[in-house]
């Protein structure tokens, strides 16, 4: 079942460790701008959309980075945040995918799991995936690989049909989706 994997404190260091990974990644490479060297500069994330206080430390921090020379700041992909989002990557995916659209009842079902998502916040969500997502320069640089979903899919659900939702089919999806936690231009950086 798609909601027992968010539980094991496994998944969540697990996206803690990446996300240490890929900033060290973007670290070595400087910054983008000028070249200059890097310097720690996290910042604080209040931890949304969980209400299970247990896995709220995996979610309190962004890894984020100034340059020593231009002082311009440098965020690197993330699996744990979704964009400029204030909740956690897994969140938004999963309560995206839900067929059925918000509800006060079905907020009320989503608190009860786990989650604090509000109508308002959902529906947000579902917009963007429904039409924003295929706009993205991102979506334009993979859509070759999802040939066989059919016109006007209701995303983020493609992403996944074709595996259960594990904790590892989770992780893989948050990484596939890392590019949208950034820049583009930062992307196309790390890629080269």
């Amino acid at each position: 079942m798609w909601h027992i994997f968010w539980r094991d404190a496994n998944f969540h260091e697990a996206l803690v460790e990446k996300d240490i990974e890929l900033g060290e990644q973007c670290r070595l490479l400087g910054c983008p701008r000028c070249g200059g060297v890097l310097h720690r500069a996290n910042y604080p994330r209040l931890s949304c959309g969980m209400v299970l206080p247990r896995w709220r430390s995996c979610y309190e921090v962004r890894i984020s980075f100034c340059c020593a020379s231009c002082r311009r700041r440098i965020t690197p992909k993330s699996v744990r945040f979704f964009g400029r989002r204030w909740y956690a990557g897994w969140t938004v995916l999963l309560v995206s995918m839900l067929e059925r659209g918000p509800s006060h009842r079905r907020c009320e079902k989503l608190r009860r799991l786990g989650f604090a998502v509000s109508e308002s916040t959902w529906q947000q969500w579902r917009g963007w995936w429904r039409h924003r997502f295929e706009r993205t320069r991102f979506w334009a640089s993979i859509r070759g690989f999802w040939v066989d979903i059919g016109p006007s899919p209701r995303w983020p659900r493609p992403l996944l049909a074709k595996r259960h939702c594990t904790a590892l089919s989770m992780r893989q999806l948050l990484h596939l989706l890392g590019p949208l936690t950034v820049p583009f231009a930062l992307c196309l950086r790390a890629v080269n």
